[in-house]
């Protein structure tokens, strides 16, 4: 009986002990728990090529037109929230066709000028678009012209290269619509300088001279507003030019 009263207090003694040895063992610093990451920005203006395959239909014919699409695209978005709104405008090149007895139906090229508006669910933005097609701009041709140009040293990052990209489509296109061909390559040269702003290879070196590293977005979205209103205002000035002071225009 003595045995055992003594073992159960030699160990409660050792109980103890343990116990405020415990209490004096240092703690090191509070877990660090990484901050949940932000939510999705779809703001920010975007450019990018693409290339696909168009199928077509002429009514009341056997004439199913298609064959391959490509083309470039360029655009921005705003966001408030989990709402997002912007534009977009793009060109494509299409070698769709097919013929019906000596008559051949083609669509070389076409064009978008779209708005968007949509939700945003982190990752994931569901939208709806409306805009206008200019693939028979008819008369507006001109301001569109010029817009081709923007987009094309936009994309390329030079005038020569534009001129080169779309120069030929220029030049056949206006003399299809009775428009002067100095006028409309002159056109896509003009509103290639106003694009020239927002090429990628333009707001690197802007970031470098001003020592403002890491901010190309944020010059990229300040610049692009003025690139497209200027573009814009060549366009208007172009259609001017086309229909009103001709006398402007040089001729060979």
């Amino acid at each position: 009986m003595k045995k055992t009263i003594f073992g159960t207090a030699f160990a409660a003694t050792l109980i103890a002990s343990g116990a405020a040895l415990a209490a004096d063992i240092q703690r090191g610093p509070a877990p660090y728990y990484n901050p949940p990451s932000s939510l999705y920005n779809w703001g920010g203006v975007y450019a990018g090529l693409n290339l696909g395959y168009q199928w077509g239909k002429v009514t009341n014919t056997g004439v199913d037109p298609s064959g391959l699409l490509g083309g470039g695209q360029i655009g921005v978005n705003w966001q408030s929230g989990q709402f997002v709104y912007g534009a977009e405008t793009d060109i494509q090149i299409s070698g769709a066709d097919d013929t019906f007895a000596p008559w051949k139906f083609a669509n070389p090229w076409f064009g978008t000028l779209r708005g968007r508006a949509g939700v945003a669910f982190n990752n994931v933005l569901l939208y709806a678009t409306l805009g206008l097609a200019f693939a028979g701009a008819g008369v507006f041709y001109p301001f569109f012209g010029t817009l081709l140009g923007w987009l094309g040293v936009a994309l390329t990052g030079s005038d020569t290269s534009s001129n080169i990209l779309f120069g030929n489509l220029q030049k056949i296109t206006s003399e299809q619509l009775g428009l002067s061909p100095i006028l409309m390559g002159a056109a896509n040269s003009s509103g290639g300088v106003m694009g020239k702003m927002i090429d990628a290879q333009s707001i690197v070196v802007a970031s470098t001279a001003t020592n403002w590293f890491g901010h190309e977005g944020t010059i990229l979205r300040f610049v692009f507003k003025h690139s497209i209103a200027l573009a814009c205002l060549v366009g208007v000035l172009v259609m001017l030019q086309a229909y009103v002071f001709t006398w402007m225009i040089v001729t060979p």
